[in-house]
């Protein structure tokens, strides 16, 4: 099985709170159909770019 690795930057066009449900079903899918995620969070979303 090949691993996937997943750039997680939420608030990156959609918004921060909606981050953690869209992993949550894709882990669940990795579960069902037996593939192997990993996910590498980034703090640096281009929302937080415009706060500083």
């Amino acid at each position: 099985m090949s691993k996937h690795r997943i750039a997680v930057i939420a608030g990156d066009g959609i918004g921060q709170e909606v981050m953690p449900e869209g992993l949550r079903v894709l882990e669940a899918a990795a579960t069902r159909f037996n593939i192997d995620l990993q996910f590498d969070h980034f703090d640096f979303s281009s929302c937080d770019y415009f706060e500083r």
